[in-house]
């Protein structure tokens, strides 16, 4: 009896998995970034692309990796002991806003029914 196990060592992995996602990256562009550790992050890999819709400087062609923002930031809560407010600052400020060149993924919003979290507000006048 053949098992899903044993068609995925045979064959490789499927395409839309984190594991054909990561693969097909590194064939059109060794030089992507992927998000560390993967083992919580990976999940939350869409596919890749060569026209990512974000505001970084890319160059035309090149290959990134494309998350899922809101497992991102639920991959940022598992991860690490932190609140849900924190785990979407960090997405902010260290994920979706890290420019590390021309390889850095780019993030969608897929439930477009759930509101989108809002940066906690800081102090207006200091102090």
């Amino acid at each position: 009896m053949w098992c899903l196990r044993m068609i995925r060592q045979m064959n490789g992995p499927w395409p839309d998995s984190p594991e054909g996602i990561v693969q097909s990256l590194r064939e059109k562009n060794p030089d992507a970034l992927l998000l560390e550790p993967r083992e919580f992050y990976d999940a939350a890999l869409l596919g890749i692309t060569d026209f990512p819709h974000d505001n970084w400087p890319r160059k035309p062609g090149v290959w990134v990796a494309v998350y899922d923002a809101d497992l991102c930031i639920q991959a940022t809560l598992e991860m690490g002991d932190c609140s849900e407010e924190e785990a979407i600052d960090w997405f902010y400020t260290n994920t979706s806003g890290g420019w590390l060149g021309s390889g850095t993924p780019t993030f969608r919003w897929t439930d477009l029914d759930t509101p989108k979290p809002t940066l906690p507000t800081r102090g207006g006048s200091g102090g």
